[in-house]
C-alpha cells in the first residue's frame, strides 16, 4: 500500500501543487497480509481548501497481474479537502494502464465520524484521459456543493472487465448538492463492460446548461445473464434545463433484464414540483442495440 503527496495540510489549505507519476516499473499486485492491493495519488490533501492541483500521469500503473479483492482500489485524488473549495484541480493520464479498480476524483465527498464533508465549491477541474485500458472498473468522480464548469474528456479508453471480476462498475458522474451548471462529459473511442455504467451530471436543485457528448462507443454489462444498468443523463435534478446529449455511432450490448437503460437529456428526481425543460437530444451515426428502447 503506497501513498503519494504532492501537498498537504492538517490545518489549512493545499494550493498550486504537481504530482507527476511516470513508473520505470509498474506496482506490483501482491498478496500480502491485507488481503488486498490499495495505492492512492494526492494532488492536494487538505482540510480548508485544496485548489490549482495537479495529477499528471504516464505509463504503466501496475503489472499485468489480476487481483480480485473487494477492496483494491487505486485512488487518483486531485483534491480532498473537508471544506473550503476545489477548483481548477486536473488530472491527465496518457499511455497507461491499471489492473486495479481505478477511481479518480477532482473533487470527494469525505467521511468522518460518520459526518459527510463537502468542498463548498468544484468549479472548473478538468480530467483527460488518453490511450487507456483499466482491466477493472474505471470511475471519475466530482463531488461538491456546488459544480460547474467542469470538464471530463476520454479519447481511446477502455474498461475492460468479465463475468468473474468484482466489480460495481464504470461511472463518470458530477454530482452536486445544490447546483451542477455549465459541465462538460466529452467521450470518444471508449468502450465499457460493467455491470453498472454511469454517465451523470446531478444535482439537487439546479443542473443546467450541461452537456454529455459519445462518439464511437461501445456499452456492455460484465455479467453471463447480460443483465446491467446503463444510465446516460445530462441534467438529473429537481430542475433541470438546457442540457444536451449527443451521441454518434453508439453500440449497446444485450440487456436481458428490464428497466435497465436510461438515456435522456434531463431528467426529474420524481417529486411533484421537479421540472425539466429547454434539454436536447442529438443522435446520429449508428446506433446498434439488441433490445427494445423507448
Amino acid at each position: 500500500m503506497f501513498n503519494f503527496y504532492a501537498g498537504a495540510s492538517n490545518n489549512g489549505e493545499a494550493n498550486y501543487n504537481t504530482l507527476n507519476i511516470e513508473l520505470k516499473h509498474p506496482l506490483e499486485i501482491a498478496n500480502n497480509f491485507l488481503g488486498y492491493n490499495q495505492h492512492s495519488f494526492y494532488g492536494g490533501f487538505a482540510t480548508k481548501g485544496a485548489n490549482h492541483n495537479t495529477i499528471n500521469i504516464k505509463n504503466d500503473l501496475t503489472t499485468t497481474d489480476l487481483s480480485q479483492s473487494y477492496k483494491d482500489a487505486l485512488n487518483i485524488v486531485a483534491a480532498r479537502t473537508l471544506e473550503g473549495n476545489a477548483d481548477y484541480n486536473k488530472v491527465y493520464i496518457n499511455n497507461s494502464m491499471s489492473t486495479l479498480p481505478v477511481y479518480i476524483y477532482t473533487a470527494k465527498k469525505n467521511i468522518l465520524n460518520n459526518q459527510d464533508f463537502y468542498p463548498s465549491s468544484a468549479n472548473n477541474n478538468e480530467v483527460v484521459i488518453k490511450d487507456f485500458a483499466s482491466f477493472r472498473n474505471l470511475t471519475v468522480l466530482t463531488e461538491a456543493k456546488e459544480a460547474s464548469y467542469n470538464t471530463i474528456n476520454y479519447n481511446n479508453v477502455q474498461s475492460i472487465t468479465d463475468a468473474s471480476n468484482i466489480d460495481k462498475g464504470s461511472k463518470i458522474i458530477i454530482r452536486a448538492l445544490d447546483k451542477a451548471n455549465h459541465n462538460t462529459i466529452d467521450i470518444k473511442n471508449y468502450s465499457s463492460n460493467a455491470a453498472d455504467n454511469a454517465y451523470l451530471i446531478m444535482a439537487y436543485n439546479e443542473a443546467a446548461y450541461n452537456k454529455i457528448i459519445i462518439n464511437d462507443t461501445l456499452l456492455g454489462v460484465a455479467s453471463d445473464k447480460r443483465e446491467g444498468i446503463l444510465s446516460i443523463i445530462a441534467g438529473l435534478s429537481n430542475n433541470g434545463h438546457d442540457n444536451t446529449l449527443i451521441i454518434n455511432n453508439l453500440n449497446l450490448d444485450e440487456y436481458k433484464n428490464n428497466n435497465s437503460i436510461f438515456i435522456a437529456p434531463s431528467a426529474i428526481t420524481g417529486l411533484s414540483e421537479a421540472k425539466s425543460y429547454n434539454n436536447t437530444l442529438c443522435i446520429g451515426g449508428n446506433l446498434i442495440y439488441l433490445k427494445t428502447l423507448s
